[in-house]
């Protein structure tokens, strides 16, 4: 898991991304987020599954990035078991 306050790296740089697909390099990498303009479009540029948690300020904006949309963190776990056992058994 990669958090970006964690990292002291902005999600408007690229670091944060670079880096999963450094730690991961199976391809397998999820971005979970509440920000389409950062968080997806981030996980879009590195082909990396993206998963907006539509909450707050953000909840009213249009979508343009992720791949899927959820109401919460289990929600987006949920989704990730799902991407990750249909990976398994391709």
């Amino acid at each position: 898991m990669i958090i970006s306050g964690e990292t002291g790296h902005s999600k408007f740089e690229d670091y944060n991304f670079r880096l999963a697909l450094n730690r991961f390099p199976d391809g397998e990498v999820y971005v979970v987020g509440d920000r389409d303009e950062t968080d997806m479009a981030g996980a879009r540029a590195i082909g990396a599954v993206g998963i907006l948690v539509k909450r707050g300020y953000f909840s009213g904006k249009k979508v343009k990035n992720a791949d899927y949309v959820v109401k919460n963190l289990r929600e987006a776990l949920e989704v990730i078991e799902s991407e990750h056992k249909k990976r398994a058994e391709a």
